[in-house]
């Protein structure tokens, strides 16, 4: 039984939002409990709201009941911590440590986020990209649920099909890498299109990687490359800076120019890439010598 217990006034109109049947007032009150806010933490209780809201056909709730399950305590509370949170857990993913010891609520967890997936593709009305798109990296990374790389393809796939940039980026770093499809540079290069197009900065970057190194399908071109560097530069990508320094310094695709080197590794340093604050403090010495390739 879901509590009625009170919480604190300003939570008030979430709770009254949450009994008259609003999914967003029941996710509220979700976070309200999971996070303690206005009440005392009780994760039970969170994970009973979040299961009214899946219970309406709310695709995300089923997706923040994943989460809660994964990680039995807190709940984001938006959606820019939301991919905060993603990108954490792909962090703590990728250590040592977090890979010799999963989650405890793996199964319980991948089984919310396959429920989300369902529902969030179930009606275009109730569609929602993010939260697919976030599951398709849990999915590719093991986080939740059984790594699968097709599984994450799937995910990439329906959040693009809903205008997802991040996912549409997603799909061409699989096609770039040859990760569960054939390497494919020309497909990797319609998808960062796609994304560049829908405001996904760091997609310029990738473009000009995809030049920088040629291969599966593409021709080698600086020219292109930095052409794409610039590009995400100018919207103030630190990769971008960081690569357009790279070639001015080094001489490839643009004429070389150490002060012209300097100033963009500079530039990515301010952005906190502390590779090219490195680079910016012996910029005399990438002139001289060119960083080596990574």
């Amino acid at each position: 039984t879901v509590s009625s217990r009170s919480v604190g006034s300003p939570q008030l109109n979430s709770r009254k939002a949450a009994e008259a049947g609003s999914t967003m007032g029941q996710m509220g009150v979700a976070q309200l409990f999971a996070n303690g806010m206005g009440t005392s933490a009780d994760v039970a209780q969170a994970a009973q709201w979040l299961e009214i809201a899946v219970g309406n056909q709310c695709g995300y709730a089923a997706f923040l009941r994943g989460v809660l399950r994964e990680f039995n305590c807190g709940l984001p509370t938006d959606l820019e911590e939301t991919v905060e949170w993603v990108t954490a857990a792909q962090a703590a993913k990728s250590s040592p440590a977090a890979s010799a010891q999963p989650a405890k609520g793996m199964p319980e967890a991948g089984r919310w986020y396959d429920i989300a997936m369902e529902m969030c593709c179930a009606d275009e009305n109730k569609r929602q990209a993010f939260p697919i798109w976030a599951m398709g990296n849990m999915r590719l990374l093991g986080i939740g649920a059984p790594q699968s790389v097709d599984r994450a393809l799937a995910y990439y796939r329906a959040a693009a099909d809903l205008g997802s940039a991040e996912a549409m980026r997603s799909l061409g770093r699989l096609a770039a890498a040859g990760a569960g499809v054939v390497a494919d540079g020309g497909a990797a290069l319609v998808w960062y299109e796609k994304a560049a197009a829908r405001g996904n900065r760091a997609a310029y970057a990738d473009m000009g990687e995809l030049f920088a190194i040629g291969g599966a399908g593409l021709q080698r071109d600086m020219e292109k490359a930095v052409n794409y560097y610039r590009q995400a530069a100018e919207r103030c990508g630190a990769r971008g800076m960081f690569r357009l320094g790279e070639a001015y310094a080094r001489g490839e695709g643009v004429a070389q120019d150490g002060a012209a080197a300097r100033r963009w590794y500079a530039a990515a340093a301010e952005r906190h890439c502390t590779l090219a604050a490195d680079y910016a403090g012996a910029a005399d010495s990438a002139l001289a010598t060119g960083p080596e390739r990574t």
